[in-house]
């Protein structure tokens, strides 16, 4: 990887030495999701350091769609690119246009009359 450090929040994506770059023994069945999130070319979040952590170190996140979270210690060279956390105005969904559809009472997410 070239460029800076990997920060809290970034997103990484790690190169095929990964797993033998893991600075920290994973849990159960985490090397498996890990590889199989990897081969889809998904990133991982950048995680809070440990105290412990040397500066060729990181700590990643990965919160699976079913809401599990996986957690690495892997050491920097297993990272293959970085980018930034992509920003509110990225991930928010646009509002509907002008004249769209309307909240109704019977959509669970209408605000509710108090």
């Amino acid at each position: 990887m070239d460029g800076e450090r990997p920060v809290r929040h970034d997103w990484v994506y790690l190169g095929a030495g990964w797993a033998e770059q893991l600075r920290s023994p994973p849990g159960p069945d985490v090397i498996a999701q890990v590889t199989a999130w990897r081969e889809q070319g998904r990133p991982f979040a950048v995680a809070r350091q440990d105290l412990p952590d040397q500066d060729d170190e990181l700590r990643l996140t990965l919160t699976l769609p079913d809401r599990r979270h996986l957690s690495l210690h892997v050491a920097l060279p297993a990272v293959e690119r970085r980018l930034p956390p992509p920003t509110v105005q990225e991930v928010r969904p646009p509002p509907p246009p002008p004249g769209g559809p309307r909240w109704t009472t019977s959509s669970p997410w209408a605000p509710r009359s108090t």
